[in-house]
């Protein structure tokens, strides 16, 4: 049966599909940290962009909008029609951010058959005593039997850059909480929940958004970061124990690593408030 359910993980999902548009060209690198370093060559993370010296046209900016690992790819043959395995400079690279490494990577995975699943929690690494909102991709490793975390733009600079120890293609699972497992910390009062979040914004409320997106990517609905509806959007004091309870229900099945596809599907008909709207990408 985990076999059949990893199976689910390995075929694309609505925006993880390389449609034609994508002109994906053969061959492609199979090899994960062959891949990982393909996505880091056609992506800027916006959030590094200051760093650089280039300008950049405002519209450029819209690229972190986009949603499908295709449109990323057709944007990408847009600014630079090389093939993709030759690095582009910064100013032909997508600006993008962790979702959309995590997701580019998941994409090419899945294109190989390789069971591979976006997951939305928070980083110990890159400042430290903080929690900082982020994005990797979780890989069945068949040679370790096990679900392993990969950073996808953990490039050789920022590893430098970040002081980080530890293999970017099996992030040590303390290095890098689930959204669930963060919920579960604060609710139990073991840590400060405005530890969690990202510049000013963190707190219970970023916490929530966070596990309700973790959820929605192992159901192959990989949103943006900022995307907000349903129980996302409701107001911490207008939560019900209704709202309570379902939340520690996505505790548990999010940080269940053995989580069938169908134990998501059930939990997710059955709360219209975990629902995106259709016209986000037609789930």
């Amino acid at each position: 049966m985990e076999n059949e359910n990893r199976a689910i993980w390995a075929a694309p999902g609505p925006l993880t599909e390389l449609t034609a548009d994508a002109a994906l060209p053969e061959p492609l690198p199979e090899k994960l940290p062959d891949l990982c370093e393909l996505v880091q060559g056609l992506l800027l993370n916006i959030f590094w962009m200051e760093e650089l010296e280039d300008d950049f046209e405002e519209e450029r900016l819209e690229d972190v909008d986009l949603r499908s690992a295709s449109q990323i790819l057709a944007r990408i043959r847009e600014l630079d029609q090389q093939h993709l395995q030759i690095p582009r400079p910064a100013e032909k690279r997508v600006i993008s951010n962790a979702r959309g490494y995590a997701l580019l990577l998941t994409s090419l995975l899945r294109r190989q058959g390789v069971p591979a699943r976006l997951r939305c929690g928070f980083s110990a690494y890159f400042k430290p005593g903080l929690y900082i909102d982020h994005w990797v991709a979780e890989i069945w490793a068949a040679e370790k039997g096990r679900w392993v975390l990969v950073d996808a733009q953990l490039d050789e600079e920022q590893r430098e850059n970040f002081r980080i120890g530890f293999s970017p293609f099996d992030v040590p699972r303390n290095m890098f909480l689930l959204a669930g497992e963060a919920w579960q910390l604060c609710i139990e009062d073991e840590v400060d929940p405005d530890l969690f979040g990202l510049y000013e914004y963190s707190g219970m409320w970023f916490i929530r958004g966070s596990l309700i997106r973790d959820f929605l990517a192992l159901r192959k609905i990989e949103l943006l970061p900022w995307d907000s509806f349903g129980l996302i959007a409701k107001e911490e004091e207008l939560l019900t124990e209704e709202d309570l309870d379902l939340l520690d229900t996505l505790t548990e099945i999010t940080s269940d690593a053995s989580v069938s596809p169908q134990e998501l599907r059930a939990v997710y008909e059955a709360h219209p408030s975990l629902q995106p709207p259709e016209e986000w990408g037609g789930f």
